[in-house]
């Protein structure tokens, strides 16, 4: 009866075995291209991102001196109510109407602040679908599998910032074949009608363009 039992146990065992072997090893055999790519450096060298980036940052420094240069027109008008009674009608009006130009400031200041950054989030999406569809044109052309972002940039040991970035980096190690960051920055250089020229990466197959 035992020795049944174990004999019918010994054949499920290897009836088991035989059947999830063969499965088993086909998935450990069965590898998937996996590239990364440094997004950061990419969105830094993106040339329409950039040109975008660098017209914001001129219209924020034009949007800034015009409140300055009404700031101190402000400051102007306060020091002449100097000249007037405080109880006078004068210096009643005179204040009036500079607490409403500070006023206005503010508010101007609240809806610039508004539209710019409305500006830069637009340009940070329309700048990462980008990448993305260039990252996906060259994962499709080369069968690539997975795409990880990473950083290259060295942690800082002491930049708080820098380090606490580098340890919550999800990975740890590549190797340099493996990094498709120029390449990609190469494909949107060339999609400006710029030229630029760029390693591809060892996937194991030739890069297709």
């Amino acid at each position: 009866m035992n020795l049944t039992i174990r004999s019918s146990v010994a054949t499920i065992a290897l009836l088991f075995v035989s059947f999830v072997t063969p499965h088993v090893m086909a998935q450990a055999n069965s590898t998937v291209p996996i590239v990364v790519v440094d997004l950061s450096k990419v969105f830094e060298k993106h040339p329409a991102f950039t040109k975008r980036m660098e017209t914001i940052k001129a219209q924020v420094k034009a949007a800034e001196a015009e409140l300055q240069a009404r700031g101190k027109n402000i400051e102007a008008r306060a020091k002449q109510l100097q000249a007037y009674t405080p109880s006078s009608p004068e210096y009643m009006k005179l204040e009036a109407e500079t607490a409403s130009m500070q006023a206005q400031i503010q508010a101007d200041m609240a809806i610039k602040r508004k539209d710019f950054l409305a500006q830069e989030a637009q340009a940070y999406y329309q700048a990462y679908q980008q990448i993305k569809q260039e990252i996906k044109v060259f994962a499709e052309s080369n069968r690539i599998g997975l795409v990880l972002r990473f950083s290259s940039e060295e942690i800082d040991p002491n930049n708080r910032q820098s380090v606490l970035q580098g340890v919550n980096q999800p990975i740890l190690y590549n190797q340099g074949g493996l990094d498709i960051t120029n390449y990609i920055v190469d494909r949107l250089i060339r999609v400006t009608g710029q030229s630029a020229t760029a390693q591809a990466p060892r996937t194991g197959a030739s890069p297709r363009r």
